[in-house]
């Protein structure tokens, strides 16, 4: 068996998996809550840890660079495959995260 580009499942087309999953498939919780899940801690923490991701715009450069690089990792893998929609759910995750620690943040400053 060939293994490269041509022989991965990848899916370039933005949304498709996602609303295949929506209607016909009982795998939406783990697939989208896991993905959400999984870079939503970065987008908390990792203005904590590196004050220079405390703009929203470069929380979202650093977990599309890092959540792509986790999908074209995965081409080279076999049995794993690709998916546009990880990138875009696994970026809005770490957005939430930023989004809820921006809000603990306006809570402090509001408290004291």
């Amino acid at each position: 068996m060939a293994y490269g580009w041509r022989s991965r499942n990848c899916s370039r087309v933005g949304f498709k998996s996602l609303s295949d999953e929506l209607f016909y498939s009982r795998i939406i919780h783990r697939n989208l809550l896991g993905n959400l899940a999984l870079l939503l801690p970065l987008g908390l923490l990792g203005p904590i840890a590196l004050p220079a991701l405390d703009r929203w715009w470069r929380v979202l450069l650093l977990e599309l660079a890092y959540s792509a690089t986790i999908e074209l990792i995965q081409l080279a893998v076999p049995d794993r495959s690709a998916d546009i929609d990880d990138v875009i759910v696994n970026v809005t995750g770490a957005l939430l995260g930023y989004a809820a620690l921006r809000a603990v943040r306006r809570a402090q400053g509001a408290r004291g």
